[in-house]
């Protein structure tokens, strides 16, 4: 009803000596924020330093030298006259040069005759060869060149490297204040001071630097034209720039992650004797649960990975032929609000919770020395988040300003980031995933 007291209730003793609307109010003078903490770009300046480099294009390539050395698989083999042609399952696989020999699984060893684009002719130098001599299927490597006295120098190799790119990415933020929204007094103070409005630039660099954490790992490698690039974050480039893949279904096994160790000290690019390991909490509890058990030591949540002292990530110690784990719990992959697909093969979690990303975190030898497994590149004056402050008719402490930049009654923050971190080996990664 019209004019009824907001606060009344039915007649009491209390309520009659003391009239609800006067009662006190109780009013928390702070605002508890509840939004989980981002910790991808914490872990990136833990691992290692990344290079700060500026980049002259949106356009970041990268080249790449693998094994130089020839190797192949076999998809045909015709003999004939005593000679063997071999056809490669790369059809424009040309490898191998004359006067070059390889062995078989067999211990037959054979010399290059003749060579084109997909294929070799070879003639045997320890007896003839027989049907189960280089047989289809079978994986082909070079025991180097062979000549006899006097013979001439062998064809030349010319090298090129392989190509990969990725875009520098921008992300912006806005935040817009009017006088009114400066002016309203509150319950809630911020650093002292009564207005609310206060929190908002605070909430929203939280945000963008969260949004940022996301696409360090979560990013897809977009070029929308005008409307804008987004960079290839690091799980997309461990899944389309060469990184050994451990896709599974359903939990974690002990032949599972047996046969994940097993690529890892397989990886014939990588020479680590300490592998880092950022997981996500369901593969740790699978892994302990299934695995571990008894031989898992947790070393707290103050350690030392890649020399340098880790404060508040759990991390734990596991060792398998020789090799070290260290185990980094990685919280964000929990967090729904930013990575909440659940799993279907794992219910009750999300897919990124499924994830472990085992890193090689040794320098990478370049043309130019060596380098940190982690690059950054930005495309602003400098490696900064820029934080703009664009005056209408006040500026952010709601005072009238003598020129303004439009005529609008209020002021507003911009905030523009243009960077892209970059494995500079993506090679040398292992990234466990649920295939779903």
């Amino acid at each position: 009803m019209p004019g009824q007291n907001p606060y009344a209730a039915t007649p009491s003793a209390a309520n009659q000596l003391i009239p609800k609307l006067l009662e006190y109010r109780q009013v928390s003078p702070y605002v508890i924020y509840q939004q989980q903490g981002f910790t991808m770009s914490k872990l990136m300046n833990i691992l290692a330093t990344p290079t700060n480099e500026r980049a002259g294009n949106r356009v970041i390539e990268q080249y790449t030298i693998g094994n130089t050395l020839p190797t192949a698989t076999i998809a045909s083999r015709v003999a004939v006259g005593g000679l063997l042609t071999i056809g490669w399952s790369n059809p424009q696989y040309d490898g191998f040069i004359v006067n070059e020999t390889m062995k078989s699984a067999t211990d037959k060893v054979g010399k290059v005759v003749s060579h084109t684009a997909g294929s070799v002719t070879i003639q045997p130098l320890d007896g003839a060869f027989d049907a189960n001599d280089f047989a289809v299927g079978a994986v082909v490597n070079t025991l180097g060149n062979m000549s006899g006295p006097g013979s001439y120098g062998p064809e030349s190799k010319y090298y090129m490297p392989d190509e990969r790119f990725n875009y520098v990415g921008t992300t912006r933020a806005n935040v817009t204040l009017t006088r009114d929204d400066l002016s309203a007094r509150t319950w809630v103070e911020v650093d002292g001071q009564p207005y609310w409005n206060y929190a908002q630039m605070d909430i929203a660099i939280r945000d963008f630097n969260r949004i940022n954490d996301m696409r360090i790992w979560n990013g897809e490698r977009i070029n929308a034209g005008g409307e804008g690039y987004m960079t290839g974050g690091l799980k997309w480039q461990m899944k389309n720039q060469g990184a050994t893949l451990d896709p599974r279904t359903g939990q974690l096994t002990e032949n599972g992650i047996g046969d994940l160790f097993e690529k890892m000290l397989n990886n014939g690019n990588s020479t680590a004797t300490e592998f880092v390991g950022v997981v996500g909490s369901s593969w740790l509890k699978q892994f302990q649960r299934n695995v571990a058990r008894d031989y898992i030591v947790t070393a707290g949540t103050t350690n030392t990975v890649g020399g340098k002292e880790v404060v508040g990530l759990n991390a734990m110690v596991y060792a398998c032929q020789g090799i070290e784990f260290k185990l980094i719990a990685m919280p964000s992959w929990n967090n729904r609000a930013a990575y909440g697909t659940p799993s279907l093969e794992v219910p009750g979690t999300t897919i990124e919770a499924n994830n472990a990303w085992f890193i090689d975190p040794t320098d990478v030898m370049t043309s130019q020395g060596k380098k940190p497994f982690l690059q950054k590149f930005y495309y602003s004056p400098n490696m900064d988040m820029g934080v703009v402050e664009i005056d209408g008719m006040i500026d952010q402490n709601g005072t009238w300003v003598k020129k303004a930049a439009n005529s609008r009654d209020a002021f507003s923050i911009e905030l523009i980031e243009d960077c892209a971190i970059l494995l500079a080996d993506p090679t040398k990664q292992v990234f466990s995933f649920i295939s779903e």
